[in-house]
């Protein structure tokens, strides 16, 4: 029987090519998960992800990351939404180290 955190993790499988999903599991793996739907993912799969995580454990874990990996302009639309403080946003989007990547 498919429990129903697997068949709202199911609907998130397009973003998660490159692995076996049936091995990803919602408790073990949440950063990978985060990561792949902030990252990739299009709103319909952050209102997935929302219903798995929830509001406050999202925005926590965009502040643990620093937003790395994320686009700039992903990170502006997470800053007004998860109500993260401009500038700290600001410092992640001007830190060299990220320049290096967006290249």
């Amino acid at each position: 029987m498919i429990s129903k955190m697997d068949r709202k993790l199911k609907k998130l499988s397009h973003l998660f090519w490159e692995y076996e999903f049936k091995e990803i599991d919602s408790s073990k793996d949440e950063y990978l998960i985060m990561k792949k739907v902030l990252s990739y993912g299009g709103i319909e799969d952050l209102r997935t992800l929302l219903d798995i995580f929830g509001k406050e454990k999202i925005k926590g874990f965009l502040l643990r990351t620093k937003g790395k990996g994320i686009d700039k302009r992903r990170l502006r639309f997470y800053e007004v939404f998860f109500g993260l403080p401009k500038e700290e946003v600001d410092n992640w989007i001007k830190d060299p180290l990220r320049k290096l990547w967006n290249k």
